[in-house]
């Protein structure tokens, strides 16, 4: 913005010298004051990011270091491995317990075979003695006690798969809310890189040259180049939603490497 001041002061300047029409000089603190706005929301945005890191790191002067994280991901291996998402892994053991618990309760109604084997060595006036016993336990009202264990086993079998199925579903719908969210976020960001800056540049370039040749005043050069740096200041904006957003479907849905 400082790169900025001489021309807003020399739109005030026209105005009083009489060489601008009167209403370059509001429109120049209007355009001053609009990018003032957005370069005060970038820089709160800073200080709040580094609020949170420092609430995670413990360093209250903490800076960020290394690269800066990736725009891109691979869209196919995240939807790939979201059946082995933690939430779903917890909700499988839970499911296998239950089927485990009804297989455990079906087993309780079937006969229950029972073999013994001893062997006494007695006297020798006697003789040893091998005997060899059977047993067998029926399960009795099965209606009134074993039916209903099974029962209520399978019905907690079957609600442990249905919160399962639920869960899965949430997740596939919250990975592709945000995969449709990413997508759009970059084609802003790729629209802000290729179009709006580049032709923000051309602008100011030529008015520039216009002014140079006197066919151009400092108003249009003036809003030319606050619009150059608007247009630099939308792709950051537009660049950090998309780092946002990658690292956060990477990390909420990708895998643990």
């Amino acid at each position: 913005m400082s790169t900025l001041t001489p021309l807003w002061d020399a739109a005030f300047a026209g105005v009083a010298s009489g060489a601008s029409r009167p209403a370059a000089g509001p429109e120049a603190q209007r355009l001053r004051a609009e990018l003032g706005d957005r370069r005060s929301q970038l820089v709160a945005e800073v200080a709040g990011a580094r609020a949170r890191l420092a609430r995670w790191t413990g360093d209250p002067h903490v800076e960020a270091a290394g690269a800066a994280p990736p725009l891109e991901f691979d869209a196919a291996a995240l939807r790939a491995q979201l059946e082995r998402h933690p939430s779903l892994a917890a909700l499988d053991a839970a499911t296998r317990q239950a089927g485990a618990d009804v297989a455990l309760a079906r087993a309780g109604k079937r006969p229950d075979l029972g073999l013994e084997l001893a062997y006494q060595r007695r006297d020798a006036m006697f003789g040893d003695m091998v005997s060899v016993g059977v047993t067998v336990s029926l399960p009795v009202f099965a209606k009134t006690r074993q039916d209903p264990i099974i029962a209520a086993r399978v019905a907690t079998a079957g609600q442990a798969r249905a919160q399962r199925e639920a869960a899965r579903r949430a997740l596939t719908s919250e990975l592709e809310q945000g995969l449709a969210d990413y997508a759009m976020r970059r084609e802003q960001w790729l629209r802000a890189r290729d179009t709006l800056l580049p032709l923000a540049r051309a602008r100011a370039d030529l008015e520039t040259a216009s002014y140079g040749a006197g066919r151009a005043g400092v108003a249009e050069v003036t809003e030319a180049l606050t619009g150059r740096a608007d247009a630099q200041l939308t792709l950051l904006e537009r660049e950090a939603a998309l780092a946002r957003d990658a690292v956060r479907l990477t990390h909420a849905f990708g895998s643990d490497q």
